[in-house]
């Protein structure tokens, strides 16, 4: 069975070479193979009708900085980060990142992780009911969660100290 209609013949004069997958020269909208697909190789004919485009963007502050006709890209950076480029996006990610509610726990999260059961707000690592010790819905209270959270925190304590951990725990619960 021949596919005799399938695949499209290389425009390039000395290849004509059947190609399965060609590339289509975004200038003069002719056919290539995978050999002939750059200007350089099919010496295109529109080649001066070539944008090439170069958006400088700030190191600093990932903002684009934009070029006049004729401005050299290199200069119009540096006359940016001259001027004291305004460092907005790292505070307003700063001022974003949530905290983890877990105890002792400094991480956080530029989107909110809330868990499902007692609707506080915890890190990856401590996203699931099982890693901040949640006991659900029917026994969470404001601080409950952070309660649990150090209960476990005190179990690497000896055993006196975290039953009194625990009694004064409960009498939080309790209040």
């Amino acid at each position: 069975m021949e596919f005799h209609t399938l695949g499209k013949h290389c425009a390039q004069s000395d290849c004509q070479q059947l190609d399965f997958l060609p590339f289509t020269c975004d200038l003069c909208k002719n056919i290539y193979c995978l050999d002939h697909r750059e200007y350089k190789q099919h010496n295109c004919s529109q080649i001066h009708m070539r944008k090439d485009a170069v958006v400088p963007v700030c190191p600093a502050c990932h903002q684009i900085c934009v070029l006049k006709k004729g401005e050299d890209p290199q200069e119009r950076l540096s006359a940016h980060l001259l001027a004291g480029c305004p460092d907005e996006a790292k505070t307003v990610i700063q001022q974003k990142k949530t905290t983890c509610s877990f105890r002792n726990c400094h991480g956080g999260e530029l989107l909110p992780v809330v868990c499902n059961d007692c609707h506080m707000n915890f890190c990856l690592k401590h996203r699931f009911p099982t890693a901040h010790k949640c006991k659900g819905p029917a026994t969470t209270s404001v601080n409950t969660c952070k309660q649990q959270a150090a209960t476990e925190n005190t179990s690497d304590q000896p055993s006196g100290r975290r039953r009194m951990n625990l009694s004064l725990l409960s009498k939080l619960v309790k209040a």
